[in-house]
């Protein structure tokens, strides 16, 4: 699912470059009012380009672990 997420944090820093989501400088009302809008009139793009991060950082999540039950090491 699409994200708003806080300027400069882990979270904003992930979604930002791949388009997942929002990021908002001040959390105030009024700016997460125009996040929230901005997600609603672009959802299906927001949507897809969540899915699709997702589904690759899960396939990167099981590869480390395939990885490390194999060899041992992270």
């Amino acid at each position: 699912s699409p994200i708003v997420a806080t300027a400069g944090t882990w979270m904003a820093k992930l979604i930002e470059p791949i388009g997942a989501g929002i990021a908002i400088e001040e959390l105030t009302p009024e700016n997460l009012h125009r996040a929230v809008t901005q997600i609603i009139d672009g959802y299906a793009g927001f949507r897809d380009r969540a899915f699709h991060a997702g589904q690759a950082q899960t396939q990167k999540s099981w590869d480390v672990l395939l990885d490390l039950l194999k060899t041992g090491k992270p």
